[in-house]
């Protein structure tokens, strides 16, 4: 017994270092793909998915003991089988019980893949409708321009004189229409929360009085395309030494001043005790956190009145603005030629950072849900085809007695596709719950996705299919003299 345990064991072993050798040729096939994907990202980021040494050795390792794990189990099994079954040649009985445990290891895995496939296809709902959905601003094209006066030491009067001189002789550009400052932009996945106290508004018990604070400068809405609905802009005359004022966006009026107007109203966001600053004017309401979540409260502030060193200066032109791109950064050196300049790109960039984890998720799930689609297929098929083998006698004996060819395709079929039935059962709980937690990350998902639910189960009927007509169609060509004398 032990010499046939090992045998077996040994095949195992050299099949799974097979795979594993594969699999590395397969990484190293894919590192030079990824690494030709962009990614919307601020600063460039370069991945190092290189093979060295520590990941060769870890997939030996893994290789090694996932052969020896699995190998053995099957092997112990193989050598007790039952005697006397077996000295009467009744070998299908003897191996019944190994038949059983694939079932449950093909059920296993179609159960476990269907999660992956029902999100790879809500995260591809999810992107899909990202991109229709309104963020509330007209603007979708534009050049960016990121600096911080701070990394120079300046102080404040200095940094606000360079923030409005560039702002300005950006503005003279031929062809530029607009151009603003803003210490955040839209869909930029960060901002700020400011605790504030209304004039005249009292908090409900545990009410959140923090909202969104957004440090702008004029021509900030003209550049993002983002209307004023009432009231006035920020001007230039908005600075440190002058009266404060504040815009606010029309969720936060219909919030504290329902059916009122929120113009000539005031707020502090420094404490009760002030300052207090005026609202001139309401806004649209914009996502600034991801595309689709509902209108939240904010409001703007005079840039140089929070002294934001970091800012972006957003510019739109009649014609593609990255061809502004030289002369912009003239004027950045024509102002100080060492000013160090965090980032410059466009504001489709900036803008596609928000779907970048919904894409990245789409992705990987995809990816894994389609490794794993095929994989569960191939245990379809080896199941099927083994099971094939063992009647293959019976099969015989039915083609002899006259049955059609396609009556033993449907028995065949039915046998592996009884499988996937139960195995797709089992997975849709599973993905009713995955999709549950799938909505509470995503955006633009409805409490119950059909094309999703649906589609990942007829997608993977439809490549079962495939994988239990190939065994199938050969058992209704088998020789019937052929198959009664194989045993």
């Amino acid at each position: 017994r032990r010499r046939i345990v090992t045998q077996l064991l040994t095949e195992s072993l050299l099949v799974a270092l097979g795979g594993g050798a594969l699999g590395l040729l397969a990484a190293a096939w894919l590192n030079g793909l990824v690494q030709t994907i962009h990614l919307p990202l601020p600063v460039p980021v370069a991945l190092d998915l290189s093979l060295d040494l520590r990941v060769v050795l870890f997939t030996v390792l893994v290789t090694l003991i996932t052969g020896a794990v699995l190998g053995l189990a099957p092997a112990l099994q193989a050598t007790r089988p039952s005697l006397v079954p077996a000295l009467k040649d009744q070998g299908g009985t003897a191996f019944a019980g190994r038949s059983r445990v694939r079932s449950i290891f093909v059920v296993t895995q179609v159960a476990l893949v269907l999660p992956l496939l029902v999100l790879a296809l809500l995260f591809g709902s999810s992107v899909a409708r990202s991109a229709a959905i309104d963020p509330g601003f007209g603007a979708r094209d534009g050049l960016i321009l990121t600096t911080d006066w701070g990394l120079n030491g300046w102080d404040s009067e200095r940094g606000h004189l360079f923030q409005r001189t560039l702002a300005e002789q950006v503005r003279a550009l031929p062809g530029v229409t607009a151009a603003g400052l803003t210490e955040t932009l839209p869909l930029s996945l960060s901002g700020n929360r400011s605790g504030v106290t209304v004039e005249g508004y009292v908090p409900k018990p545990s009410e959140d009085m923090e909202v969104g604070r957004v440090g702008v400068g004029p021509g900030y809405f003209e550049a993002l395309d983002l209307p004023v609905l009432t009231g006035r802009s920020f001007t230039a005359a908005d600075r440190n030494d002058a009266p404060g004022v504040a815009i606010v966006s029309a969720a936060f009026a219909a919030r504290y001043w329902p059916n009122q107007s929120a113009l000539g109203r005031r707020l502090s966001f420094r404490g009760d005790a002030g300052p207090w600053v005026t609202i001139v004017g309401v806004a649209g309401d914009v996502a600034y956190g991801q595309p689709g979540e509902a209108p939240r409260p904010f409001f703007y502030v005079p840039l140089e009145q929070v002294s934001r060193h970091e800012t972006t200066l957003l510019i739109r032109s009649h014609g593609d603005p990255l061809q502004l791109a030289g002369q912009v950064k003239a004027i950045v050196r024509q102002l100080d030629p060492a000013f160090p300049i965090e980032h410059f790109g466009s504001l489709n960039e900036s803008l596609a950072l928000a779907l970048l984890p919904a894409r990245v998720g789409r992705l990987a799930v995809g990816a894994f849900g389609v490794l794993g689609m095929l994989l569960a297929s191939l245990g379809v098929y080896g199941v099927v085809a083994y099971g094939v083998t063992q009647r293959r006698r019976e099969i015989g004996i039915r083609l002899a007695l006259g049955a059609a060819s396609g009556a033993v395709v449907s028995l065949a079929i039915r046998e592996g596709m009884r499988l996937v039935t139960i195995g797709i059962g089992v997975g849709m709980l599973l993905a009713l719950a995955a999709g549950i937690v799938a909505r509470r990350v995503l955006f633009g998902l409805a409490p119950v996705e059909p094309a999703a639910l649906l589609g990942g189960p007829v997608l993977f009927l439809a490549v079962a299919l495939v994988a239990t007509w190939i065994p199938a169609r050969r058992a209704a060509g088998t020789d019937p003299m052929i198959a009664m004398r194989a045993d």
